[in-house]
């Protein structure tokens, strides 16, 4: 029998297709909001894996599209990227995680012991619905770093956020786990 949490049965957030947004806010972006539009569209391979091209468009009517200089893939339940500027494949997200494990992934490219991480707190099965009437698992997570190592997650409110099966960061989409 498989497993609630297996590829089988739940969406992969790595899809031909997939389309998200991000809206950034600040004084330094005239006219203070700027909406960053990304698409997975086209393969490549890339070290004989398969991976999605990332497209982005900063075009409000999405006129613009051109590659981002990033790919990624899905494999067992963990979602890998890779970048132009960074070669090495590093973790996105791993659906095969349980309360209290980490996520540790290597920072701005950055070879070091010093490294962005995530740390699941809870995973909430059907609380979410999407407009395509599909029932989500919900992951909510911690951000932190790891060094030296030491991991150090920030407890307040802005260090938490919601990771959702098939769409990526409440906030953020697929632009990265945090």
């Amino acid at each position: 029998m498989a497993q609630p949490n297996s590829s089988e049965q739940r969406p992969s957030l790595v899809t031909e297709g997939k389309q998200w947004a991000v809206c950034v806010t600040g004084t330094l972006l005239p006219p203070n909001q700027t909406t960053f539009t990304y698409r997975l569209q086209g393969d490549t391979i890339i070290n004989s894996k398969r991976y999605l091209i990332e497209h982005e468009s900063y075009d409000i009517h999405l006129n613009d599209w051109k590659p981002s200089g990033r790919y990624m893939r899905e494999e067992n339940g963990k979602v890998y990227e890779i970048t132009d500027k960074d070669k090495r494949e590093l973790p996105f997200f791993d659906y095969t995680m349980q309360v209290g494990d980490t996520l540790r992934y290597i920072y701005s490219g950055e070879v070091s012991d010093h490294y962005q991480c995530i740390r699941l707190v809870a995973i909430r099965d059907s609380v979410m619905r999407n407009g395509d009437g599909k029932v989500r698992k919900c992951y909510y997570v911690q951000s932190g770093w790891y060094y030296e190592g030491v991991y150090r997650f920030n407890e307040a409110v802005d260090g938490q956020f919601l990771f959702i099966e098939d769409i990526g960061s409440a906030f953020d989409g697929l632009s990265h786990p945090s």
